[in-house]
């Protein structure tokens, strides 16, 4: 890492907690004290000071600002908010933010927001909007980076424009970065994680999602990268809303990744599937994806669901009536940053069927990641290779849950309905609905 003149020391101490606090007794962790990193290595220093009237922070040598606020709020949650840089996690306790303004001549100048635990401690990163600072973790040895779009079908545009953007230019985009960060031999690697009833979309047109079928050239393309494992698949047809499935349906959907394997000599998706942008998961999908083979499941929230309070971030889901397990792992978002141990997963996510990252926004995330993770070794992985880790060496040591009332936070409701009458109608049980299910 390296630091720069420009800000070679911040000190600062908020106001806003209790007299304990602002006498500097109790409470004085909740000063974000500690060495942050930025993604250029740039450091930052952060110290408590004590100051009669509460308020101040001074900037080392080039600082832009002369002194800072913060307020703690009121209420927390368990959730610890993300933040740019950061990582969603349990809290011990409860998660608050810390709201910092900076001023220079009586002016703000930035604000920067942090998120601490009750017990005013664990501040993992902070951001000004614009750059985030984070503390470099050295407990953790290996990050397997996992790289994904988030498909919406008919979300930013229509359903053929959809699969016309993703066939016409994601794929062959993905292709580009992978063989252009070989050409460099960077030490950043990119391995493109997709579904696969899109890629089998692409390779057969079977359906008719696009306006044309691929050219030979296209295909010969894509299949080549599907030979380099360039691109991958993970468990899951798409993402789905499971409790409008009935057991047959979802075992079909979790088969069409069987197809590929065969067709490509591959084992892609056989440990872990991916759920993003979805109000959670019934536990009646445990037996099905135990039977079939899959071993976890990431689920990443939709922003307006609200993930329960009680779930730790990654645990084993036992399905009581049949003693079958899943581990899962939820976050709040599309996913950022799952621990286990000295273990972490990774996620470049990029939004909403936006362009797989280029060359060098790659080269770019992963030197963030580096400074992030000192003691780390990076790795180009996939979603069945962290779990296929985590089984193998800390399996134990996850939390057991056996019941979750609210893990699945619906919205649609009435559309919900409709359609699960439709399934009835046709003498089909969606999962939601199966007794001792859910």
């Amino acid at each position: 890492m390296r630091e720069t003149s420009s800000v070679a020391a911040l000190v600062v101490f908020f106001a806003g907690l209790t007299s304990q606090a602002r006498a500097g007794q109790a409470a004085r962790g909740c000063v974000p004290t500690g060495v942050f990193t930025d993604r250029t290595g740039l450091r930052v220093t952060l110290e408590p000071a004590v100051h009669a009237g509460g308020l101040i922070a001074t900037a080392g040598p080039g600082g832009d600002f002369e002194w800072a606020n913060g307020t703690l709020a009121a209420k927390g949650s368990r959730w610890c908010s993300c933040g740019a840089g950061g990582s969603c996690q349990s809290s011990r306790g409860l998660c608050r933010a810390l709201e910092m303004a900076f001023f220079l001549g009586g002016a703000t100048v930035r604000t920067a927001t942090a998120t601490v635990e009750n017990d005013c401690s664990g501040i993992a990163s902070w951001s000004d909007g614009g750059s985030a600072w984070w503390k470099p973790d050295f407990g953790i040895s290996a990050v397997h980076v996992v790289t994904m779009t988030h498909l919406d079908v008919g979300f930013t545009n229509s359903t053929r424009g959809v699969c016309d953007a993703y066939f016409d230019h994601h794929f062959s985009a993905a292709v580009e970065t992978a063989n252009e960060l070989r050409r460099r031999k960077s030490v950043a690697g990119f391995r493109w994680t997709t579904f696969p009833w899109l890629l089998q979309e692409f390779l057969d047109g079977a359906s008719g999602c696009a306006t044309r079928k691929r050219q030979p050239q296209e295909l010969a393309e894509v299949r080549e990268a599907i030979e380099k494992d360039d691109i991958i698949w993970h468990a899951n047809a798409l993402n789905s809303f499971l409790e409008l499935y009935d057991a047959d349906l979802f075992t079909f959907s979790i088969g069409l990744k069987d197809a590929l394997n065969s067709e490509f000599g591959k084992k892609h998706g056989t440990l872990c599937g991916k759920q993003t942008d979805v109000p959670g998961m019934s536990i009646g999908a445990v037996p099905v994806l135990a039977r079939t083979g899959v071993k976890a499941m990431h689920v990443g929230y939709n922003g307006a669901c609200k993930l329960p309070e009680a779930l730790p971030p990654i645990f084993r889901w036992r399905h009581e009536a049949t003693g079958l397990e899943l581990v899962v792992m939820v976050e709040p978002g599309y996913g950022l940053l799952v621990r286990v141990g000295p273990l972490a997963l990774a996620f470049y996510y990029v939004g909403d069927n936006g362009l797989p990252p280029s060359a060098d926004e790659v080269e770019k995330y992963w030197a963030e990641l580096q400074q992030r993770f000192p003691f780390a070794t990076l790795r180009a992985s996939s979603l069945d290779d962290f779990t296929s880790e985590v089984i193998s060496s800390h399996l134990s040591t996850l939390d057991v849950v056996t019941q979750v009332a609210d893990m699945r936070s619906f919205k649609g409701n009435e559309s919900r309905e409709n359609r699960e009458t439709c399934l009835r109608a046709k003498g089909r049980q969606p999962l939601s609905r199966v007794p001792g299910f859910r």
